[in-house]
């Protein structure tokens, strides 16, 4: 699994840290203290060094208007690439986690959706 998009806003960080660590298999690459808050990134194994997903904790500023539009239009806010979307989908189902959108083509892709935790929806793509 490859971090595709970027953009996890979210209450309980360290629930979805573990969610994203335990779950879908990503390493925690950074934890920098900042003030009452920390900064978490996770990145993947398979490219340590490609783009890292902040999972940002609310605090003051809080994105409404993302946690509220996307879920609720079933629009994802962070896609995963993946080698292969129906044996992925196999692999989390199995763990438990609830998806929105079954493996589904369109065009020269495939996805499912995640129902992800935080109150987002998080796709896993091939293609």
């Amino acid at each position: 699994m490859r971090i595709a998009l970027n953009s996890l806003f979210l209450d309980e960080q360290h629930k979805v840290l573990r969610f994203h660590t335990d779950v879908l298999g990503l390493v925690n690459k950074q934890s920098i203290p900042l003030k009452e808050l920390r900064g978490l990134t996770v990145v993947s194994p398979e490219g340590p060094d490609d783009l890292e997903l902040v999972l940002e904790q609310n605090a003051k500023r809080r994105p409404e208007g993302n946690r509220r539009h996307f879920p609720n239009r079933g629009i994802p806010v962070t896609a995963f690439a993946v080698d292969d979307t129906n044996q992925e989908y196999e692999r989390l189902a199995s763990c438990g986690v609830k998806f929105t959108t079954e493996p589904t083509g369109l065009d020269s892709v495939t996805i499912a959706i995640v129902a992800g935790t935080g109150g987002n929806l998080v796709q896993i793509c091939q293609g």
